[in-house]
């Protein structure tokens, strides 16, 4: 019975830590597509 309540436990946490991995990762792609539109008028403008 504990065995398995660790187990719940460690698959929970398991998973939230690869969600905060994804979320750190979706973050990291939002801010370089950001500076990269920023970047973009700035090499067209003159």
């Amino acid at each position: 019975m504990f065995l398995k309540f660790s187990f719940l436990i460690y698959f929970r946490e398991s998973l939230h830590g690869i969600s905060l991995e994804l979320l750190l990762l979706f973050s990291a792609f939002g801010t370089a597509s950001l500076e990269n539109q920023n970047l973009e008028p700035c090499q067209t403008g003159p």
